[in-house]
């Protein structure tokens, strides 16, 4: 028992470590790339398998994995945080996935190409938490949120489970346009979200929105690192 607060400290060095690299306070930085707005949670919801990708998207995508196979990976974001943030005392955007799953990016045949996703891994983005709870900074959401966040798929129940721990915790959150999920935002409602003045007004409010995407983000090679170490 003497051993456990020291496995239980290595194991959350880890887990920090690993999720360094997944900071993304932006889906629109250079930090993300090849980003595709989902029109649909099928991907999410465990209603598909795979989900049959555009060879317009795909292709060059695909070719960036396999060039850079060590370095980054495919990432499927979901429910969206929006509000302004300050970064060396300059507003700025913020408009990041509070969840991310491992996804996998296949060709088959000449021109078809899938999208696979780990449901079984959900990841917080920690970008998305820390600027939640910048008005409580001693709150520890994000060890809160990972104790209670469960593999699977994310369905409407899940939604409502995840929202209700996301009320208890940041009464600056506003879920109103979270409510309708599984249906997310196509990628012109969101672009049209986005771009509205209202949801990034300096006044520490943030928005839940129900939109999911695709993207390229780097991989976290210090989590590798510790976990060698193992």
């Amino acid at each position: 028992m003497k051993e456990l607060p020291r496995k239980i400290q290595f194991y959350r060095s880890c887990f920090e470590a690993d999720n360094r690299a997944l900071q993304l306070n932006s889906v629109y930085s250079a930090k993300a790339g090849h980003l595709r707005l989902l029109n649909d949670a099928d991907l999410l919801t465990g209603k598909v398998v795979a989900y049959h990708a555009t060879a317009e998207w795909a292709a060059p995508c695909l070719k960036t994995l396999n060039l850079y196979s060590k370095e980054r990976e495919l990432y499927c974001g979901a429910l969206f945080v929006l509000g302004a943030v300050r970064v060396l005392n300059k507003k700025q955007k913020l408009i990041a996935p509070l969840l991310l799953y491992p996804a996998g990016l296949r060709k088959k045949g000449k021109e078809d190409y899938f999208v696979e996703v780990d449901l079984q891994r959900p990841r917080l983005n920690p970008a998305a938490i820390s600027n939640l709870q910048a008005i409580n900074p001693e709150l520890n959401a994000l060890d809160q949120l990972y104790r209670e966040l469960k593999g699977g798929p994310l369905r409407f129940q899940e939604v409502v489970w995840l929202r209700e721990q996301l009320a208890g915790l940041f009464s600056n959150l506003d879920q109103q346009l979270a409510e309708e999920y599984p249906r997310v935002a196509t990628a012109e409602q969101f672009d049209r979200i986005r771009k509205n003045s209202g949801f990034f007004a300096d006044d520490g409010q943030f928005h839940l929105v129900s939109a999911a995407c695709l993207m390229v983000l780097e991989k976290n090679r210090s989590g590798r690192g510790i976990l060698n170490e193992l």
